[in-house]
C-alpha cells in the first residue's frame, strides 16, 4: 500500500500525471484532469487516471482526504 499526496488541476486541456522529485528526495505528484470540479467528476477522473498510471483497478485507489480541495491524500493498494 502506498499513500501519496496529489495536487489536482481540474479543467486541464488533457488528462496527465506528472511526477516531480525535490532535491531533498521528496516526491510530488500533479494530476491534470479535463473534468469539472463539480459533483465529484474531477475526483472520479483522478481515481481513473491514477489506476491506469499505477496499473491497478479503480477499486484499489481511494481518496482518503481532500475530497473538496485540490490537494488530496490518495491510498493505492498495490499487489
Amino acid at each position: 500500500m502506498r499513500r501519496i499526496t496529489v495536487k489536482v488541476i481540474p479543467n486541464a486541456k488533457r488528462d496527465e500525471v506528472l511526477e516531480e522529485r525535490e532535491e531533498d528526495g521528496r516526491f510530488n505528484m500533479k494530476v491534470k484532469v479535463n473534468a469539472q470540479p463539480e459533483g465529484g467528476k474531477a475526483n472520479d477522473a483522478v481515481i481513473k487516471l491514477l489506476a491506469e498510471y499505477f496499473n491497478v483497478s479503480k477499486q484499489h485507489v481511494e481518496i482518503e482526504r481532500g475530497h473538496a480541495g485540490r490537494t488530496k491524500l490518495v491510498r493505492i493498494e498495490t499487489l
